[in-house]
């Protein structure tokens, strides 16, 4: 009997502890937490107007504790979160095009709880995001390589240059280089020919992506400075022919050419030279009586060239007698000899070698200096000029011309630009030098100046003398 009751108890045992254990491992259910969090904008104020990249601030808190804060524009989720406090979130506006743009904030507890804050609107504007421009300053070269330099940006976001190529000014523009250093201000280049017209633009870039491109900067080599080419001199034979030194650092030789025509036709190259400053030759063997044209054409080292004035060497001992007087006080002549002025009657055969002439219209005029018959105004002489000196005599030399005796002729200095004369008819003032005072212009055709030309000559409008000289 006392067997049975401990083998009962026994039994009882294991269940009593079993019951034990769920009765103390039982507690009371958990409550859910349904308790959102709070948020909202600390920064920017409401209505602000924002540009490139933008920080919003929030403040958020939760019972339980906040996952994150979330940045959502105009009701989409930006995906750009922080979960980290304090809460600041940041907004690339380049991203978005210009305007009105509504913000929240959404905050996520641990629990899964959200929350929107209250919204703002900002207003984007990036039309001042762009970087300040640069500009090419100055674009050099040798016969090996042209240096291009620009003006370095300040822009704090600044991100790299594009140097662009075009083969004219509105082609498409090729990309050169790709510059990322920003006191990086200099490219050189070992390919260039600059004889083409090439186009260069640096544009600088930020970091967002603006750009802005600078003017555009042309590279074509100038044709080289022409030389001036003296009057040449004759002596002993021969002609001695003088001409200016060139100074451009691109000079390779000068070429001195000879012709028997006053256009330079069938020329024929007498004299070359690379020393920059051999500026002198001497054609020998020269017959009395002959005439002859020469010009100068520098080349420069790209193969450029430009040629000088044509002159003529006369082969006679006295072909002219110059005669540059320091006033004039009377503008008729004696005996056919100097004649002044425009209207004549040449009295006895004589040849011309000689035009002097003063105007008023300042320097750097192009014109020609011609002499015609007046009766039937044929042109028997034309010489291409420049204007100097105002107020003063300036000579240029001209073709022999021989004038018969007992001719009427007309010299007058024409600034129309055209080898083949003004039109006598027009009545076009702008074509010849004059002077109410000094000239009466009757049907194109000039008379006789009757008063004193220099020094003593009343500045009244433009005004011009022209002299003769055997």
């Amino acid at each position: 009997m006392g067997l049975c009751v401990d083998l009962g108890m026994k039994k009882l045992y294991p269940l009593l502890s079993v019951l034990f254990l769920i009765y103390w491992g039982c507690d009371d259910p958990k409550e859910e937490d349904t308790e959102k969090p709070t948020v909202s904008i600390s920064y920017p104020l409401n209505n602000s107007t924002v540009s490139e990249m933008v920080t919003i601030n929030c403040i958020s808190s939760d019972n339980e504790g906040v996952e994150k804060v979330e940045l959502w524009v105009n009701g989409v989720s930006t995906d750009i979160s922080d979960d980290t406090e304090p809460y600041s979130l940041d907004w690339n506006t380049t991203t978005y095009d210009d305007g009105s743009y509504v913000i929240t904030i959404r905050s996520y507890d641990t629990s899964g709880n959200t929350t929107d804050s209250e919204p703002i609107t900002l207003m984007v504007d990036n039309s001042g995001s762009y970087p300040q421009p640069v500009s090419i300053t100055s674009i050099d070269y040798t016969l090996t390589e042209m240096t291009i330099i620009w003006s370095q940006s300040t822009e704090s976001d600044f991100d790299h240059y594009e140097l662009l190529v075009s083969e004219n000014v509105d082609g498409n523009k090729s990309l050169l280089e790709e510059v990322n250093e920003q006191d990086n201000n200099t490219y050189v280049l070992t390919e260039f020919d600059p004889t083409q017209s090439r186009w260069y633009w640096i544009t600088v870039v930020d970091v967002y992506g603006y750009s802005t491109i600078s003017s555009g900067y042309n590279v074509l080599d100038d044709n080289p400075t022409p030389v001036e080419l003296y009057p040449i001199s004759y002596d002993n034979n021969s002609f001695i022919i003088t001409w200016s030194m060139n100074n451009d650092y691109d000079f390779y030789y000068y070429k001195l050419y000879q012709s028997f025509s006053e256009d330079m036709s069938n020329q024929v190259l007498v004299y070359e030279t690379n020393d920059i400053g051999d500026t002198t030759y001497v054609v020998t063997d020269i017959d009395d009586g002959e005439l002859r044209f020469y010009q100068v054409v520098i080349i420069d080292i790209f193969g450029l060239q430009a040629g000088s004035m044509i002159l003529w060497g006369f082969s006679s001992s006295n072909p002219c007698s110059i005669y540059n007087p320091s006033s004039i006080t009377n503008v008729i002549p004696a005996a056919g000899c100097y004649q002044y002025g425009y209207k004549f009657t040449q009295l006895v055969e004589k040849t011309v070698c000689q035009i002097d002439y003063m105007y008023s219209f300042g320097t750097g005029r192009i014109g020609y200096a011609r002499i015609y018959t007046t009766d039937n105004q044929t042109l028997i002489s034309s010489t291409p000029i420049t204007t100097t000196s105002t107020g003063e005599w300036s000579s240029v030399s001209v073709i022999p011309v021989t004038l018969n005796a007992n001719t009427n002729y007309t010299i007058v200095i024409d600034l129309n630009n055209s080898n083949e004369g003004g039109d006598w008819s027009n009545g076009n003032d702008d074509n010849v030098v004059y002077d109410s005072d000094l000239i009466s212009y009757i049907s194109g055709v000039y008379e006789e100046l009757s008063h004193d030309i220099y020094p003593s000559l009343t500045w009244n409008g433009y005004w011009g003398a022209v002299k003769m000289v055997y």
